[in-house]
């Protein structure tokens, strides 16, 4: 059976410093419920958005549309949008520089990552982004079903 839609998710909306202190609210709202039923439920619903926000990108192949959506406690928003073709899939790379500094000293620290951005250009020329992933070929395999259903290629430019 052919599927006439995908759903590429791009990744959680919030860090994980954020996301362990979603799952430390989820605790807190659990114990605080025995005592106080709305304020419990409060914190629980503010935690389970905060652990199952998500991004992603719906496409419908039969209709040539997709819809860039966030998703809240599985609930997804955003506006569809029709497209005519897709040129290709790319993927770019950037270096991001970090400074830390030390606690008790003035002294500081450079430190530089590579990063890999994959976006998808359409026909009209429109550009959308996909994922970013510090390693090359992990993201190229993330992008390799993606480009299979839009019958398209993936394109490195970092080369």
């Amino acid at each position: 059976m052919i599927t006439t839609s995908l759903d590429y998710k791009s990744g959680k909306l919030f860090p994980i410093q954020f996301q362990f202190f979603g799952g430390v609210l989820l605790l807190i709202g659990v114990s605080v419920a025995t005592n106080s039923i709305v304020v419990g439920l409060i914190l629980i619903l503010v935690a389970a958005s905060i652990l199952t926000g998500q991004s992603g990108i719906d496409f419908d192949s039969e209709l040539q549309t997709y819809r860039e959506y966030k998703s809240f406690l599985f609930v997804k928003s955003g506006n569809k949008k029709k497209y005519s073709g897709v040129e290709k899939i790319f993927i770019n790379s950037q270096t991001t520089s970090q400074r830390m500094y030390t606690m008790h000293t003035s002294h500081s620290s450079n430190f530089k990552n590579r990063e890999f951005n994959a976006y998808l250009k359409f026909d009209n020329g429109n550009k959308i982004y996909l994922n970013t992933n510090k390693d090359k070929i992990v993201l190229m395999d993330n992008l390799r079903k993606l480009a299979g259903f839009l019958k398209t290629d993936v394109v490195d430019t970092t080369v």
